[in-house]
């Protein structure tokens, strides 16, 4: 009979042996308790389960976690005694699979590795998925076997071995299992399954994915490359990145990851090529969907000729309409977008004079005013832009998130910039 008590002994320093035997008394009696209540529960759910997926009898199983474990594994060794015809199991793998579902949503480490200890026993056709389970549920065992796996001459145990390897085995060793050929041999949509997955673990600190990767702008490989890269940046993703983003043929989805991770990036790897590549994108394609994006990649990284895109046509508007107000405020918000503060505040300045004493300065909404009071904060004008914020008719928590803008921190601790941002 298989029993698992899930126990955890720590020694107490300083402890008398009375209080360490009541201890284990303590956990010896609940453990007991629990395992009672998983073998009742599996009496009444277990059959549902595996015969009939029964969701709720799945629910109530899981429960008892991880007691359940127990009965679960003594029914799967009776499972595997009765069975007189070898290929049955194989034929009709739906029955294993829900014993590894149940137990991979319940198993701790040492139910982990005794289900490695059954694979043998499995057939190919579900030896993958049990020892993936034993991996997610922390099997030392199973990251052994996975070893040996990736030399199996069977490509979905090789995958599988290798896959595991990746995803649990040693950080330290991820870079080098991903430069081994056998990498290159996965089917491009597992081994971008894997990548994606990889991208989650905490990898070392001088962790590169390898050359031949950078070099790919194949799909679906490249999303899982794109996901390590949002992860983990690498100084050498410069290429791939801009011909990822310059492919007309790419995902828009990948277009928009990968000029987000080049901006992130662009200044501390100082990618000057990409910028100039960006740059020529902008002027060919103006009137492209990515235009704007571009534009404002360009501008966040320092370089001007998104600005000048950002701001040509508001500008050109504004100058053809000097006496249309909504036109020039436009024009400033834009301004105030682009931190050109000083040139903001001079428009707005000039408009509000000139609107003060007619009714159309009643017409100006509240973001305006408030987009005039960043252009005068930026600008060092503190009483025009305490007074401008004030006539934004703004709550401290409508303005809550404009709170930290850089542009009003010198001011925060003085009024009225203090009561308008309800800053105690």
């Amino acid at each position: 009979m298989i029993i698992l008590a899930p126990l955890l002994v720590m020694p107490l320093q300083g402890s008398p042996s009375g209080s360490l035997e009541k201890l284990a008394g303590i956990i010896a009696e609940k453990t007991a308790e629990r395992r009672s209540q998983a073998s009742e529960a599996w009496d009444t759910h277990g059959q549902k389960w595996l015969t009939g997926g029964n969701e709720a009898s799945l629910d109530a199983l899981l429960i008892i976690s991880p007691e359940i474990q127990g009965p679960t594994f003594e029914a799967l060794a009776r499972t595997f005694a009765e069975q007189t015809d070898p290929k049955y199991l194989y034929h009709n793998p739906t029955i294993l699979s829900r014993y590894i579902h149940l137990l991979e949503n319940s198993m701790n480490p040492a139910g982990a590795n005794l289900l490695v200890g059954f694979l043998s026993q499995f057939p190919d056709n579900t030896k993958n998925i049990a020892l993936r389970a034993s991996a997610n549920c922390g099997s030392t065992a199973a990251i052994d076997l996975a070893e040996s796996w990736t030399t199996s001459k069977k490509p979905d145990l090789a995958s599988e071995g290798l896959r595991i390897l990746l995803l649990h085995g040693p950080p330290e060793k991820i870079a080098h299992k991903l430069e081994d050929a056998q990498a290159a041999d996965l089917p491009p949509g597992n081994f971008a399954t894997i990548l994606e997955a990889l991208a989650k673990r905490k990898l070392p600190p001088d962790f590169e994915l390898p050359l031949r990767l950078l070099r790919s702008t194949d799909f679906p490989i490249a999303g899982g490359i794109i996901a390590i890269l949002e992860a983990h940046p690498d100084n050498r993703a410069e290429d791939f990145l801009l011909n990822i983003f310059l492919e007309l043929d790419s995902p828009m989805e990948m277009r928009y990851r990968t000029l987000a991770i080049f901006e992130d990036n662009a200044k501390d790897f100082r990618w000057r090529k990409g910028e100039r590549r960006l740059s020529e994108f902008l002027r060919k394609d103006a009137k492209g969907e990515l235009a704007e994006n571009v534009a404002w990649t360009l501008h966040r990284i320092g370089n001007r000729e998104g600005s000048k895109y950002l701001l040509a046509e508001l500008k050109e508007e504004a100058e053809a309409n000097p006496r249309d107000w909504r036109i020039q405020l436009g024009y400033a918000r834009r301004l105030v977008d682009l931190e050109s503060f000083s040139d903001a505040y001079k428009i707005y300045r000039f408009q509000f004079e000139r609107l003060e004493k007619t009714p159309e300065i009643f017409r100006v909404n509240n973001s305006d005013w408030l987009w005039a009071a960043r252009a005068a904060a930026g600008a060092r004008r503190p009483a025009d832009a305490g007074k401008w914020l004030g006539r934004a008719r703004m709550s401290p928590s409508e303005l809550r998130s404009y709170r930290d803008l850089p542009e009003f921190e010198p001011y925060l601790a003085k009024q009225p910039f203090k009561r308008l941002f309800g800053i105690r």
